[in-house]
């Protein structure tokens, strides 16, 4: 009666879980979230230094939330550190200084104008209140 009673529970127990599991999968993400979610995934590649799938979850990322300075910058650090992509690496890291003078993220702008310069680009100076 009780082994009965603990099995009736565990699958009723199992029932729940799997019901939520299925509702849950069919959430709707948000734009937000799901850029979110390609960015840690092109995270985590880029940690592991497999830098083409870091590159491509870092970009699917960008065309859901393309004002995200920290995700360019990480694009920009992927081209960069992969070592073949010199021109994408410029080109990412001029849109990364862009952005970041915009939105007044001095840490970013600093960032990007430092590694441009290492890439051989004298980034322009943005006169005050450029933008």
């Amino acid at each position: 009666d009780r082994v009965r009673s603990r099995r009736v529970r565990a699958f009723a127990t199992g029932l729940v879980g799997i019901g939520i599991a299925v509702w849950l999968v069919h959430l709707p993400l948000s734009r937000e979230n799901l850029a979110m979610a390609y960015y840690r995934l092109g995270d985590r590649f880029a940690r592991l230094e497999q830098w083409d799938a870091a590159i491509e979850y870092f970009g699917r990322s960008l065309n859901r939330d393309p004002g995200a300075v920290s995700t360019w910058s990480n694009l920009a650090l992927a081209f960069e550190t992969r070592g073949d992509s010199h021109q994408d690496a410029v080109h990412t890291w001029l849109r990364v200084l862009d952005l970041a003078r915009r939105q007044e993220f001095h840490l970013h702008s600093e960032r990007a104008e430092q590694h441009l310069r290492d890439l051989g680009v004298v980034p322009l100076v943005a006169p005050p209140g450029a933008h």
